[in-house]
């Protein structure tokens, strides 16, 4: 009797220390989570308006000038069908990359920053970044190079911005609890908020892009193999290099995207779109990602 008295006492105080952890590392999260919607409010009064036009608050680091952060490309990227003179010319006349005046001051503080991404009537409103180094760098960091659980979107390591390349890759975290960075693409799981939300703004430091979304899916990362569909293998169709049959590739890509899709959108996209994908994760299995897709429409 006395040993069982003994272990009630030990399980009572092992499921005490268990829930005041449990208490503890929630608490925790909220601390942590406020302060990664602080900072992220802050960086959306940092980010200048569309025109350029500085927020109130923005005070310009020393040596901070027009030209700062310009890119310069030599050798153009051909385009298909591009003929031999016109290919010469593209492969030796430099083109120029300067940083819209609205992300100077952001970028600045932060040279992994390469846009921004927003869906109106959502709480989608973030950077986007890039660290080639470490791909997987800003899961994990926010934008002063902190460690925390929120992270940041961040922009597929094998795309570019000087010059875009066809298929702009972006990857965020589904923050539930507070409904942060991505959680709002699983909205799209609803056809009817789709009809009233197909537009998405995301602009590099470089040029602006108006996307609208014609396909949205639930993808399964569990035992994926080399030749299954993978929402994320291409960066680009139209000037795809290293890949056989291009137009063989895009049109499986294609089929593989409406076969999963969880609505008909009726919208219709080709081989020289230029397409936004955004990806976060889902609760449907343990490894499943909710997937969204977008092309261009204006720039």
């Amino acid at each position: 009797m006395k040993h069982l008295k003994m272990a009630k006492v030990f399980f009572l105080v092992l499921f005490s220390l268990g829930f005041l952890y449990s208490v503890i590392s929630l608490a925790i999260y909220y601390y942590d989570a406020s302060k990664a919607e602080a900072k992220i409010a802050e960086l959306r009064r940092e980010l200048a308006e569309p025109d350029g036009h500085q927020p109130l608050n923005y005070s310009a680091p020393d040596g901070l000038n027009e030209a700062d952060g310009s890119v310069t490309i030599w050798t153009a990227e051909p385009e298909p069908g591009m003929d031999a003179e016109v290919k010469r010319e593209a492969e030796t006349t430099p083109r120029v990359f300067e940083i819209a005046a609205r992300f100077r001051y952001l970028h600045s503080k932060n040279n992994d920053l390469v846009g921004w991404v927003s869906i109106a009537n959502t709480r989608i409103n973030y950077p986007v970044m890039q660290n080639k180094e470490d791909p997987l760098y800003y899961d994990r960091v926010n934008f002063d190079d902190v460690r925390d659980e929120i992270g940041l979107p961040y922009l597929d390591s094998r795309c570019e911005i000087a010059p875009k390349n066809q298929i702009q890759i972006i990857f965020g975290h589904n923050i539930r609890r507070r409904g942060l960075i991505f959680h709002d693409l699983t909205l799209y799981e609803d056809q009817d908020f789709w009809e009233k939300n197909q537009i998405i703004n995301y602009d590099t430091l470089y040029d602006n892009g108006i996307y609208q979304i014609f396909a949205a899916i639930k993808y399964d990362a569990r035992n994926i193999k080399k030749d299954d569909f993978q929402f994320h293998r291409y960066t680009h169709f139209s000037t795809a290099k290293g890949f056989d049959n291009t137009e063989h590739n895009f049109k499986i890509y294609k089929e593989q995207i409406l076969k999963r899709a969880l609505y008909d959108t009726k919208i219709d996209f080709d081989i020289n779109d230029q397409y936004l994908i955004l990806a976060t994760c889902e609760n449907s299995t343990s490894n499943s990602r909710f997937v969204i897709f977008a092309k261009q429409i204006y720039e």
